[in-house]
């Protein structure tokens, strides 16, 4: 069995100077833009699967499951409305 000459460290480094990466980072940057947009333009009404069909409609290719992810991790709520009075 033969050992790689480059260590685990010198891996990972040419890992994160991947340009390819670097582009994936920036799509992300740009879909969580558009999906805040969309958010935002409901004034915090719409859910994911709202954002979603306005992505679909905008010409841009991403899944439920992705959309529901970001809008978690990026704190995009929608607004509770307060229960009816009795």
């Amino acid at each position: 069995m033969q050992k790689s000459a480059t260590s685990a460290a010198g891996q990972f480094s040419s890992r994160i100077s991947d340009p390819c990466l670097a582009n994936a980072s920036r799509r992300l940057d740009t879909l969580v833009a558009e999906i805040r947009k969309s958010f935002l333009a409901s004034d915090r009404a719409y859910g994911a699967r709202r954002v979603l069909h306005e992505l679909l409609e905008a010409g841009r290719c991403c899944k439920l499951y992705a959309i529901e992810r970001l809008m978690t991790s990026n704190a995009l709520r929608t607004r509770r409305e307060a229960p009816p009075a009795k």
